[in-house]
């Protein structure tokens, strides 16, 4: 449990570079740069990808029928960092960010995603660690 604590903060934007966790990213012009382990920064090339997968997911619960089961998603911060840097999550969201200790996560309020139906506010519930975008009941359980 203190490890988790040792790495959980606020989300914050520094000299247009947003931190989440352990976790960061900017904008330069039209390019985007995500942390690595390293220390340095990598230029990502399909910045899409994060909220492809989520649509993708979002989208097979709505075709299972299992659309009005999702309460929230959970992502990884580096999946976080991708919202950002696509302009999902803004400074406004970051500035309402809930910080839950014991749990280890960030939640983040009114995050408009897309699905098959249009967009759609979600609660978004960002965890210390590096698990695969999902979608959640109320309860917390995975959409299945």
């Amino acid at each position: 449990m203190a490890a988790q604590q040792d790495t959980l903060e606020v989300p914050r934007i520094v000299g247009g570079i947003f931190h989440i966790f352990q976790s960061s990213g900017f904008k330069k012009g039209r390019q985007w740069y995500v942390s690595v382990l390293s220390g340095g920064y990598l230029e990502e090339e399909d910045h899409l990808l994060a909220t492809s997968e989520i649509q993708r997911i979002i989208d097979e619960d709505i075709a299972e029928g299992n659309g009005d089961r999702i309460d929230h998603l959970v992502m990884s911060p580096y999946d976080a960092v991708h919202l950002y840097l696509q302009g999902r999550l803004t400074e406004k969201h970051i500035r309402h960010a809930a910080s839950d200790l014991l749990r280890g996560t960030v939640t983040f309020e009114k995050v408009m995603l897309p699905t098959s139906l249009g967009e759609r506010e979600f609660t978004v519930k960002v965890v210390a660690s590096e698990v695969p975008i999902s979608t959640r009941d109320r309860e917390g359980k995975l959409v299945v």
